[in-house]
């Protein structure tokens, strides 16, 4: 699982119009297939956090390349645990012990 904090540059109208709707098809299947398991942005669509449920940075890149609007992302991303999820089934810290 990896989380993805993306900035959105500044897309030209007629790029936008080009592929925002393909754009939006492409988060909407990734969304209903459990790729994409949370979605945030900010009221200006400009700022993203987004959870991928992937199992490896190859997978995640090739899935974000995915987006029509891609050459307009800078993103950086970082694996994460569910740690409400790890510790509901057992998992404790190892520092602790």
């Amino acid at each position: 699982m990896f989380i993805v904090t993306m900035t959105l540059k500044p897309v030209p109208h007629d790029v936008y119009m080009k592929r925002g709707k393909a754009e939006n098809e492409y988060t909407q299947s990734l969304m209903a297939s459990g790729v994409i398991s949370q979605f945030y942005v900010t009221e200006n669509h400009r700022h993203y956090w987004i959870v991928f449920d992937v199992e490896s940075e190859q997978v995640l890149e090739k899935k974000l390349q995915g987006f029509p609007l891609y050459s307009y992302f800078e993103y950086k991303f970082e694996k994460v645990i569910d740690m409400v999820a790890a510790v509901a089934g057992g998992l404790t810290d190892p520092n602790l012990e």
